[in-house]
């Protein structure tokens, strides 16, 4: 299991991260998603922190995902992954867009 640190690490630019760092980061959220968002960013009026901590996680898994098809040689299903984290990242509050 991963520290508060590591994972607001991770959470800085997950790009930037291997594949086990975001399986990790999953797991983190996956225990307590709203002590894990808390834990994260804090809790502002009028955020979201679960379902912020949810769409970060889904971009995790996809971006696995595109990430392991592409090591495959899969290139058309890399793509399809990567196209739709472009679109769960922008769904994604400002305020924790990397």
């Amino acid at each position: 299991m991963i520290t508060d640190q590591q994972a607001r690490h991770i959470t800085g630019n997950p790009d930037g991260c291997d594949i086990l760092d975001l399986a990790e980061l999953i797991n983190y959220v996956n225990v307590a998603p709203y002590r894990a968002a808390r834990r994260l960013w804090g809790v502002a009026p009028g955020f979201r922190p679960v379902i912020t901590v949810g769409i970060l996680r889904d971009y995790c898994r996809l971006s696995i995902q595109g990430r392991e098809a592409r090591l495959r040689g899969n290139i058309a299903d890399a793509f399809s992954c990567e196209y739709t984290c472009d679109a769960i990242y922008n769904s994604l509050p400002k305020e924790v867009r990397w």
